[in-house]
């Protein structure tokens, strides 16, 4: 099985997720890049073409209402109109 050349960006707040998800994808795409949160996103963009962005939806301890993913999104969206994404969250409620 080849390695996908795809740009893959993960962000979430939580390290174990990140490092899970790192190591489940290198099996499959060349480039992983982790963001613990949505702060360093806008440096990412411009350093790097995504293809594809995985984003937790909440941020802030005690965040539940998915608004952070969301808001997250509308950057991404913005500044790397081509950049595929997928949301994820671990809280049942969204």
């Amino acid at each position: 099985m080849s390695v996908e050349e795809a740009k893959i960006l993960l962000v979430d707040d939580d390290a174990d997720i990140l490092l899970a998800a790192k190591f489940l994808l290198k099996k499959h795409f060349r480039t992983i890049i982790t963001a613990d949160g949505p702060h360093p996103v806008d440096n990412i963009l411009k350093e790097d073409k995504i293809d594809l962005a995985l984003l937790d939806m909440n941020y802030s301890t005690g965040a539940t209402s998915g608004r952070e993913g969301f808001d997250l999104l509308k950057k991404i969206r913005q500044k790397s109109p081509s950049t595929r994404v997928i949301m994820m969250t671990a809280y049942g409620d969204i």
